[in-house]
């Protein structure tokens, strides 16, 4: 079955590493725990927007306040959809032309996209 698109609001996402939860009688080891940690500081502080289309030149108001960032900004990361391959991919620059943060603040990022291409991304932002 082939995956389709979403768009969701920004807002607080969970995300739950299932492949991490030790069955009943296992060893519980300092990696599980590590595990745990990482996802109680970052990944249920996450904001993420699914789904944006921007033509070429266009730009996008990225709002994470939800985050609640004190002093600094969160880390920003953009993924665009490839339609051949059916998969979200790491998106930082394609046919000379690149996608970009800009305006960065501990509570909004303008998202733009310079590819010289229609584009459908995913931006997230996590502490």
């Amino acid at each position: 079955m082939a995956a389709t698109l979403g768009t969701y609001s920004a807002g607080v996402s969970v995300y739950t590493p299932w492949n991490i939860i030790p069955e009943p009688g296992d060893v519980i080891s300092l990696d599980w725990m590590e595990a745990c940690s990482q996802f109680s500081q970052r990944y249920l502080k996450q904001a993420t927007v699914v789904g944006v289309i921007l033509a070429d030149g266009g730009s996008y108001g990225f709002s994470y306040s939800s985050l609640g960032c004190d002093l600094i900004p969160p880390i920003l990361q953009a993924y665009e959809w490839n339609n051949i391959l059916s998969c979200w991919r790491p998106h930082l620059e394609i046919n000379g032309g690149y996608v970009r943060f800009g305006s960065i603040g501990t509570t909004f990022a303008t998202f733009v996209n310079k590819t010289g291409a229609v584009g459908t991304f995913q931006l997230i932002a996590y502490l």
